[in-house]
Order: C-alpha cells, then sequence, then structure tokens
C-alpha cells in the first residue's frame, strides 16, 4: 500500500505543471497568440473550506487557482482570463464535485480588485 501512495503523491507533484499547460493552451488553429505561462507563485488561498494554490501568469493578467494536494477537490483547477469588463472564471477537474463547487462560489464572489490582488501576492513568491 506504501508503494502505491508514493506513486500518487510524485504524479501529483506534477499534475499542477500539467494542468497550468493544459488549462492555458488553446487549440492548434488558434495558436497565433502567445501561451500564458503560469507559474508565478504559488500562494496558498482557502476557498470553499480547502487549501488552494494560487499562480499568477506571465501576462500580468491571468490568475490559475489549483486544488491543494490534500484537497478533496484534487485534481481540479481554475482560471480568471482578463476580458474587456473583468475577468472570466472556468474550472475543470475530477476531484470531489462539492469542495471544488464551494470553492467556486467563493472565487464568484471576488472582484476584479481583489483578483489583482491575488496575482500580485503570487507574483511577490517568485
Amino acid at each position: 500500500m506504501r508503494g502505491g501512495a508514493q506513486a500518487c503523491r510524485r504524479r501529483w507533484r506534477l499534475l499542477p505543471a500539467a494542468l497550468l499547460l493544459l488549462a492555458l493552451s488553446p487549440p492548434a488553429q488558434a495558436q497565433q497568440k502567445p501561451q500564458v505561462k503560469c507559474d508565478i507563485g504559488p500562494v496558498g488561498k482557502r476557498f470553499g473550506g480547502e487549501q488552494w494554490l494560487v499562480y499568477a501568469c506571465d501576462d500580468d493578467h491571468t490568475v490559475v487557482v489549483i486544488s491543494g494536494p490534500a484537497t478533496p477537490a484534487a485534481p481540479y483547477y481554475f482560471v480568471f482570463s482578463p476580458t474587456g469588463a473583468g475577468y472570466k472564471l472556468i474550472g475543470d477537474g475530477s476531484g470531489a464535485k462539492a469542495p471544488a463547487v464551494a470553492a467556486m462560489r467563493d472565487l464568484q464572489l471576488l472582484n476584479s480588485q481583489q483578483i489583482e490582488a491575488l496575482r500580485d501576492e503570487a507574483k511577490m513568491r517568485r
């Protein structure tokens, strides 16, 4: 059993980087825009009563929130993408749905200034 847990932890360490690339990689036909790299941070925050990791992106606008390793929602991520009127929130994952929904509710309450404050805090973790 111990070997299985260690293998799971090893896979989990690779998951955040993979999710960041997958979440922000545009489809092949839309690759005229440069890809956004979201590896600045992380800073730990609680959303929906669980621990999440917040990363800033190199476009200086996009923010990625990834479930912490001990969070029942893992693996799950959210992306705040800038729009002309603020930010659009998307999320996806295959972990437990209830904690992801609780986190999404908290994230949906954030205004642009709060999202930008999260981004700035993550940037301080370079």
